[in-house]
């Protein structure tokens, strides 16, 4: 295979596709997507190295299909909702790379969008339900310190994105965009430890009340060979803070993906990766899915020395042995589960109980409430145990879901043993989203998802 003249080809086509894009559509344009791949051979799959440039092209493809990743939440005071601009995006990032020499590497990026989806009706917002070309980008990296096997690397590197997207996509920019970054890197022992810490240089552009822009950017990558680097375990974490609003629920992004690559002959890598964000950010995807294939030389793997042929050994004849049966004991018959009741008057009450918005705290009024609760499991000895369960509905994380929903039910453990309920007779737990009451597609179905139910052991069903 003449990787020189693939290579080649594979630039002419990018930079034909950047320069005869569709025309910018209506704003406001944004991108919903925070990974970007870089297009430089011997890179992970976001997180940039210092591996030296090797002179010639590279290039390759990696497929990335996002969930989520464009949830704004209305952080309006007394407002509980949020909107789905983009609820599905899968994009294909075409690269190609030519090593100008062992320190300079001139990279293209075309993202192409294969599927949007969203809620519509936004206001200022169109929908996401086209595909189409993102905005081109062009990178350049130089190594201050070119790194070739161990020890350490040390380079700048930056991308400039240009406004080719279609309108729809939600794969593009308000104009042109700008990343520059510091590359520094360590490998030993077949390890490698990257980081990135730049700053994104964006226009900002307001989508539904929500304004994007660019911001501080870091990232980390893990990197470790395997049979002599022909198989690489990878994990990548990247970070970004909105210029306007730092460390803000939309404006803050923190993402994790883990995965594998493996030679396909000498000339290609395949890359499978999986993972997802942390903190609901803008652009960050609630699950991420990636795979594809990196055009760039494999380091060969070294034959295996033939195999030393043993002498055969006679096997010794061997007598049989009798063999005793075994008494076969009878399995235990294991005690029905015991089920828990729920009366009626707690019920009543589970209904009214309330929290702060995103928030473990209790409202002033459900804690009223609570200390009925309270009045009634006292006065009601042979409830031995009272379980009290927190439930969300599946806006956001499900890990955040589950960690919300278990603070907010020991919340009401902790206020009922404040009010002379005993501890061992309370349990806390936290389902998250995975036990809905209503449809999670509609406000109604959402708002009956929050609650709190009050589970009673050691009662019988016709209870006092």
């Amino acid at each position: 295979m003449n990787i020189s003249r693939f290579g080649a080809a594979a630039i002419c086509l990018l930079m034909l596709a950047a320069t005869g894009g569709p025309a910018r559509g209506a704003e406001p344009k944004v991108n919903a997507q925070h990974f970007e791949a870089s297009p430089h051979g011997g890179d992970m799959l976001m997180i940039r190295t210092a591996a030296r440039a090797r002179a010639g092209f590279s290039g390759g493809f990696l497929l990335s299909y996002a969930r989520d990743p464009f949830i704004i939440e209305d952080g309006r005071e007394g407002v509980d909702d949020t909107f789905g601009l983009v609820e599905q995006h899968s994009v294909a990032d075409l690269f190609a790379a030519f090593g100008v020499w062992d320190r300079l590497s001139v990279g293209l990026n075309l993202p192409v969008v294969m599927f949007a989806a969203g809620e519509t009706g936004i206001v200022n917002a169109p929908a996401a339900d086209a595909w189409g070309l993102g905005d081109v980008r062009l990178g350049l990296r130089f190594l201050l310190l070119p790194r070739d096997g161990d020890g350490l690397g040390l380079g700048i590197d930056a991308d400039a994105g240009f406004p080719t997207a279609m309108e729809g996509t939600y794969a593009g920019s308000a104009g042109i965009t700008a990343t520059p970054r510091f590359v520094l890197d360590y490998a030993f022992a077949g390890t490698l430890l990257a980081m990135n810490a730049g700053y994104r240089l964006e226009d900002a552009d307001e989508v539904a009340g929500f304004e994007k822009d660019g911001g501080l950017v870091l990232g980390l990558g893990v990197r470790q060979g395997l049979a002599d680097e022909r198989i690489q375990l990878l994990g990548e974490l990247s970070f970004l803070t909105s210029h306007w609003e730092p460390f803000s629920q939309n404006g803050t992004v923190l993402e994790g993906q883990v995965g594998a690559n493996t030679c396909v002959g000498d000339w290609a890598r395949v890359y499978v990766a999986g993972g997802g964000g942390f903190v609901g950010g803008v652009g960050e995807a609630g699950m991420r899915l990636t795979s594809g294939v990196r055009f760039e030389r494999c380091k060969p793997l070294a034959p295996e020395p033939e195999p030393v042929k043993p002498e055969p050994v006679k096997p010794k004849p061997v007598e049989p042995k009798p063999v005793e049966p075994k008494p076969v004991e009878p399995k235990p018959v294991e005690p029905k589960p015991v089920e828990p009741v729920v009366p009626e008057e707690l019920l009543e009450i589970a209904q009214r109980i309330q929290f702060e918005t995103n928030k473990t705290d209790l409202l002033a009024a459900s804690k009223k409430d609570l200390d009925e609760v309270a009045a009634w499991i006292v006065a009601h000895p042979k409830a031995t145990l009272v379980r009290v369960e927190g439930h969300t509905d599946n806006v956001g994380a499900a890990e955040r879901n589950l960690e919300l929903s278990a603070g907010r039910a020991q919340a009401v453990v902790d206020y009922l043993v404040s009010k002379g309920v005993p501890s061992k007779r309370l349990e806390a737990k936290g389902f998250g989203a995975q036990q809905p009451i209503g449809e999670n597609t509609t406000e109604a179905g959402r708002k009956a998802n929050r609650r709190v139910e009050f589970k009673v052991f050691g009662m019988e069903s016709d209870h006092e």
